[in-house]
C-alpha cells in the first residue's frame, strides 16, 4: 500500500512536470478524445477538407484538430518546443503564463469542423474513459481537462503496479521480493512517463499484464473460468487498443493448446489436425474482427520493394543496425518527444545488469538440479520468456514489414513499443540474479539495491533531465 500511494503520489507529479501537449503524440491522442466526446448529434455543420491545405505534422495549424486544440498549442509554442531541447516553454514573471488567461477565457470552438475521418483510424479502447471525462468537464477549461485526463493513465500505472505484486505473489515470491519487484517498474523512468502522459501505451501496458496474471494463475492453479475470462477478455481490450496486442491472441492459443494437451486424451493424429482446424479458425476470426488488420504485424505482405527477401532483410539490417542502442536508449530514458536523453553510461550499465541476468537464465536451465529453492518452476519462465520474446519478434518484424514495402523506416522500434512487456522482463531479471545469487538473502539484497538504483534513476531523470529541458 505504500508503494501505491508512492507511486500515484510521484504520478502526480510527473502529470504536472511535463507541459502540456509534451508526451509523444498528445495532440493527436487528445484531438482523438474530443472527437469522441462531440455529441452524437451535431449543432454544426461538418466541412468537407480544403484539397489544397496539405498536412504537415510538424505544423499542428494543417491538422485537422479543434479550434481550442490549435489555438492553444500555437499559443504555448508546441510545434517550437517538441524535437528540440534547447527550446522552452515561454514563461512570464507574474502567476500566469503570457496567454494562460487568453487561453482560459477563450470561446474556441471544441469539435472538428471538417468532414476529414483521420482521427477515426486507431482502435478506441483507451479514448473511451478520457472522453468521458472530457463531457463531464466541459465547463473547465483545457488545461484543466486535460491535465486531469492525464490523471486516468496515473490510475492505470497504479493498477499495473498492483498486478506486478501479485504476479510475483503468484509465482511463488514473497511479500518483500514481490514489493522489491513491482518498484523496478514502478520507477522505471520510461514507464513513469507513460502513466503520466494521455497516450494508449499505458492500457496496452496494463492488458499486457493482466494476461500475464491471468495466464500465471492458470498455470499456477489450473485453469478456471475465471482466469480464462481473464485472459479472453485482455486479449480482446488488447486488440481493440493497439496493433502488438495481436500477440496476446497468440499467446493465448498456445496456452489452449497445452491445457487441451494436458487435460484431453486424444490421440497424437486428431490434436494435431484439430490444431490446425483451431488456428485456421482463430485467424480468419482475426481478420474479420480485428480492427486495422492487425494481422499485418504478422503477415508478410507481397509488394515488396525489394528483389527478394534476402536482399529486403539485409538492406534493413545495415539501416537499423545502429538504432538498436537507440531503441535501447528510448526504452530507459528518453522522454518528451523523443528529445530529452539520460547519458549512455545509464543505458550501458543497464544492459550489464542485463546480461548478467540472461547468464542466470541460461544457467537455470542448464543445471536445473542446482535451482535454489526460492525461484519459480521452469513452466513460468517459459511462459515469460514466450511473451517477451513474441513482442519484440512482433515489433522488429512490423518496422522490417513497412520497410519491405515502402524501402524507409517509418515505423521504428522506439523503446515505449517494447514497454508492454516490461513485467516479464524485470521478472525474468529478477530470476536470472536469483539463480547466480544461490542464496535467498543474497538475492533479497541485490533486488533492494537495484531497487533503491531505479528509485535514483528516476529521481536523476526528473531532476537533472526532465525539469531543466522544460523550465531552465
Amino acid at each position: 500500500m505504500i508503494l501505491l500511494v508512492v507511486f500515484f503520489l510521484k504520478q502526480l507529479l510527473m502529470v504536472a512536470v511535463f507541459p502540456v501537449f509534451q508526451g509523444p503524440d498528445e495532440t493527436v491522442h487528445y484531438a482523438r478524445i474530443q472527437y469522441l466526446a462531440e455529441p452524437q448529434e451535431k449543432t454544426w455543420e461538418r466541412k468537407p477538407p480544403d484539397p489544397s491545405k496539405k498536412t504537415d505534422s510538424k505544423d499542428i495549424s494543417t491538422r485537422n484538430f479543434s479550434e481550442e486544440l490549435i489555438n492553444t498549442a500555437e499559443l504555448v509554442r508546441t510545434d517550437e518546443v517538441i524535437f528540440s531541447s534547447s527550446t522552452t516553454p515561454v514563461f512570464s514573471e507574474t502567476d500566469h503564463g503570457p496567454w494562460e488567461e487568453t487561453i482560459k477565457n477563450s470561446y474556441w470552438k471544441k469539435y472538428l469542423e471538417n468532414s476529414q475521418s483521420n482521427l477515426n483510424k486507431n482502435a478506441p479502447a483507451y479514448y473511451i474513459v478520457p472522453s468521458l471525462m472530457e463531457k463531464l468537464l466541459a465547463q473547465n477549461d483545457i488545461f484543466f481537462r486535460f491535465f486531469t485526463e492525464r490523471i486516468f493513465s496515473a490510475f492505470l500505472g497504479v493498477l499495473i503496479i498492483l498486478l506486478i505484486y501479485l504476479i510475483a505473489r503468484k509465482i511463488g515470491w514473497d511479500e518483500k521480493i514481490a514489493v522489491l519487484t513491482a518498484t523496478l517498474v514502478a520507477f522505471q523512468p520510461m514507464f513513469s512517463q507513460a502513466a503520466a502522459i494521455i497516450n494508449y501505451d499505458i492500457l496496452l501496458i496494463f492488458t499486457f499484464t493482466l494476461f500475464i496474471y491471468g495466464a500465471v494463475w492458470s498455470l499456477k492453479d489450473g485453469l478456471t473460468w475465471t482466469n480464462g475470462i481473464i485472459m479472453l477478455s485482455t486479449t480482446a481490450l488488447g486488440i481493440i487498443t493497439k496493433a502488438p496486442a495481436i500477440i496476446l491472441a497468440l499467446l493465448l492459443f498456445v496456452l489452449a493448446i497445452y491445457f487441451a494437451r494436458k487435460h484431453l486424451k486424444i490421440r497424437n493424429d486428431y490434436f494435431i489436425a484439430g490444431t490446425i482446424i483451431a488456428a485456421l479458425i482463430a485467424l480468419i476470426i482475426l481478420e474479420n474482427v480485428a480492427p486495422g488488420n492487425h494481422l499485418n504485424l504478422l503477415i508478410r505482405e507481397n509488394n515488396s520493394h525489394f528483389d527478394s527477401a534476402f536482399q529486403s532483410v539485409s538492406k534493413y539490417i545495415s539501416v537499423t543496425l545502429d538504432r538498436w542502442s537507440w531503441s535501447e536508449l528510448s526504452f530507459w530514458g528518453n522522454f518528451g518527444w523523443l528529445d530529452t536523453e539520460i547519458t549512455d553510461w545509464i543505458v550501458d550499465l543497464a544492459h550489464l545488469v542485463e546480461i548478467i541476468s540472461i547468464a542466470g537464465l541460461i544457467a537455470y536451465f542448464a543445471f536445473p538440479r542446482k535451482i535454489p529453492a526460492f525461484l519459480p518452476k521452469r513452466i513460468f519462465i517459459l511462459f515469460l520468456l514466450g511473451i517477451f520474446i513474441y513482442l519484440q519478434l512482433a515489433i522488429r518484424f512490423a518496422d522490417w514489414n513497412h520497410f519491405d514495402t515502402s524501402g524507409k523506416i517509418e515505423i521504428g522500434t522506439h523503446g515505449r513499443y517494447f514497454l508492454p512487456a516490461i513485467t516479464a522482463q524485470f521478472i525474468l531479471i529478477s530470476i536470472g540474479l536469483g539463480m547466480l545469487a544461490r542464496k535467498y538473502h543474497i538475492w533479497k539484497n541485490i533486488l533492494k539495491v537495484l531497487s533503491l538504483s531505479m528509485i535514483l534513476l528516476w529521481a536523476y531523470s526528473l531532476l537533472i533531465i526532465i525539469i531543466p529541458r522544460y523550465y531552465l
